[in-house]
């Protein structure tokens, strides 16, 4: 039997998760990063109405160290603005994103209309995305 979906408040920091898969769909926005604990059970860390997101260096055995979830006030605004620029840019340039753009997302996740997500590796894969919700599934 699966256990419970969990929303963005209650996700754990996913600490030494091995990530297996990454699936990306336009439409809907969705991206689907598919893990192993280190307990062997499975889970879906799903990402609903993406903006913008960027995930690299992805290869065999990719550990988490953490995921980071940025909703709501009372976050550094430099550190959140340095996950949104991080997610709108590419390995040879900078973010695509006006100021103005910027500003929104950082007012729409203070907010709480949004929210960012950093997966900080341990070893492998880095992503950033800021969406509409998230999930933790059971797989």
């Amino acid at each position: 039997m699966k256990a419970a979906m969990k929303k963005s408040d209650e996700i754990p920091s996913l600490h030494d998760f091995l990530l297996l898969k990454v699936d990306i769909s336009e439409s809907p926005s969705l991206i689907v990063f598919s893990f192993k604990a280190s307990d062997g059970r499975f889970f879906d860390l799903k990402f609903f109405d993406c903006k913008v997101f960027r995930i690299i260096d992805v290869k065999f055995d990719n550990i988490v160290s953490r995921l980071v979830i940025y909703k709501g006030a009372g976050f550094d605004s430099d550190e959140l603005r340095s996950v949104i620029e991080f997610a709108s840019s590419s390995s040879d340039s900078g973010s695509y994103l006006c100021e103005n753009s910027f500003n929104q997302y950082l007012s729409d996740i203070s907010k709480g209309v949004l929210m960012a997500a950093y997966i900080e590796p341990s070893d492998g894969c880095e992503a950033a995305i800021v969406c509409r919700d998230m999930t933790l599934e059971a797989a």
